[in-house]
C-alpha cells in the first residue's frame, strides 16, 4: 500500500536525523574541495577585433556579401597558419604550447562586426600572454594580407585594361595608350606575367577583402576569477549535492521506520 506523504512528518524526521543531513552536506563540501585540488581552476581572457567595410570604395553591398566578407576574417584569424605562428611565438617566449593544445584552449566567436578569441588556461598569466600574442600576430597579418589584396586588385585593373586591347583594337579607342606599344608576343607575355603576379598576391592575401578596415579593439586583460573548477564554486555545489543526498537518506529512513 502506498505511504501517504505528510510534510509535518517529513519535517519531524528531518529534525530527528539532522546529523545525517549535516554530515552528508559537509562531506559533499569536502568532496568539492578535493575535486578542486585534483582539477586546478581554469582562467579565461579574450581579445577582440572590430572589422568594417569601406563603403566609400565599394558602394552599397548586399547583406549576404558583407556577411561573407566578414566571415573571411574569421577564417583568417582561426586558420592553421595563424595558430602555428602563435605556437611558434609562444614557444620563443618560453611558453609550453603545441598546436593540439592551442586548439583545445581557444575559441573563436563572431558578434556582428566583431571577432573575439577566447583563451582558457590554468595559469592566468599564460592565458594573457597567449591571447595578446595571437592578437598582435593576427593584426599585423591582417594588415599585410590587405596590402596583398590591394595589390591583387591593382593588377586585376591592369589585366582588365589589357583585355580592352582585344575588345577595342581601334586606334582611337580609350585603350590606345595602353596597347599601342605592345606586339602580339609582348601582349601575351604581359598577360602571363600579370596573371601569375595576381595569383601570388591573392594567395598571400589569405582571402581578405581589399576594402576592409581592422581595429585591434580589445587586448587581453589578466583574469582574476576562474571560469571553471573554482574552489568556492565546487565546494558550494558539493555541499548542495550532499544536502540533497542527506534529504533523500532521511526520506528513505522515514519510509522504513514504522509510523509512530
Amino acid at each position: 500500500m502506498a505511504v501517504e506523504f505528510s510534510p509535518a512528518q517529513a519535517l519531524r524526521h528531518t529534525l530527528q536525523y539532522w546529523w545525517i543531513v549535516t554530515v552528508l552536506t559537509i562531506m559533499g563540501g569536502v568532496g568539492g574541495w578535493l575535486y578542486h585540488r585534483s582539477r586546478p581552476p581554469v582562467y579565461q581572457t579574450m581579445i577582440e577585433f572590430t572589422v568594417s567595410v569601406d563603403y566609400t570604395q565599394t558602394g552599397a553591398l548586399p547583406e549576404r556579401d558583407v556577411d561573407y566578407i566578414l566571415g573571411t576574417v574569421g577564417a583568417f584569424l582561426g586558420s592553421i597558419h595563424m595558430k602555428e605562428a602563435v605556437v611558434e611565438a609562444a614557444r620563443a617566449q618560453g611558453v609550453d604550447l603545441d598546436l593540439p593544445t592551442l586548439r583545445k584552449i581557444s575559441t573563436l566567436e563572431r558578434r556582428q562586426t566583431r571577432w573575439q578569441i577566447y583563451i582558457r588556461h590554468t595559469d592566468p598569466q599564460t592565458a594573457l600572454q597567449i591571447a595578446n600574442l595571437w592578437g598582435e600576430i593576427a593584426y599585423d597579418a591582417l594588415l599585410n594580407a590587405r596590402q596583398h589584396a590591394i595589390q591583387a586588385q591593382t593588377i586585376q585593373k591592369r589585366l582588365d585594361a589589357l583585355a580592352g586591347c582585344v575588345a577595342y583594337p581601334a586606334p582611337d579607342s580609350p585603350q590606345e595608350q595602353t596597347c599601342s606599344f605592345l606586339s602580339a608576343v609582348e601582349f601575351q607575355g604581359e598577360v602571363n606575367v600579370l596573371t601569375r603576379a595576381m595569383e601570388s598576391e591573392l594567395q598571400a592575401s589569405g582571402g581578405i577583402f581589399p576594402n576592409l578596415r581592422f581595429d585591434f579593439s580589445q587586448r587581453a586583460v589578466l583574469p582574476t576569477e576562474p571560469v571553471a573548477f573554482g574552489r568556492g564554486t565546487l565546494v558550494f555545489w558539493g555541499a548542495v549535492i550532499g544536502f540533497v543526498v542527506g534529504g533523500w537518506v532521511v526520506s528513505w529512513l522515514s519510509i522504513r521506520r514504522p509510523r509512530d
